[in-house]
C-alpha cells in the first residue's frame, strides 16, 4: 500500500464520520431521553425493572400518557399506580 492510498483512505474515513446520523454519535446528547418509546420492549423492561413493577403496568401508563410519551409523566403514572 502506497502512502497516497493511506491518505485517500483517511480522507474517506473523515467523510464517513461527517455523514453519520446524530443518533450514531455517542458524543451528542440523546434528544430522545425526555421521551419513552412505548413500542420498544427494552424500554418497557427498563422501566419495569427500575420501579420493580410489571410490564403490564408500564404498558398501561404508556396508554394513559399521550404520544409523544413524556418520560416524566409515564414515570409519575408508574409511581402513582404502583402497589
Amino acid at each position: 500500500m502506497k502512502f497516497s492510498d493511506i491518505i485517500i483512505l483517511m480522507e474517506v474515513g473523515e467523510r464517513i464520520k461527517k455523514m453519520a446520523a446524530p443518533w450514531d454519535n455517542p458524543n451528542k446528547i440523546n434528544p430522545d431521553k425526555p421521551f419513552v418509546s412505548c413500542e420498544e420492549e427494552y424500554e418497557l423492561e427498563y422501566l419495569a425493572n427500575k420501579y420493580n413493577v410489571s410490564i403490564s403496568l408500564v404498558r398501561q401508563c404508556c396508554e394513559e400518557v399521550p404520544a409523544p410519551h413524556s418520560r416524566k409523566k409515564v414515570e409519575e403514572c408508574i409511581k402513582r399506580n404502583k402497589t
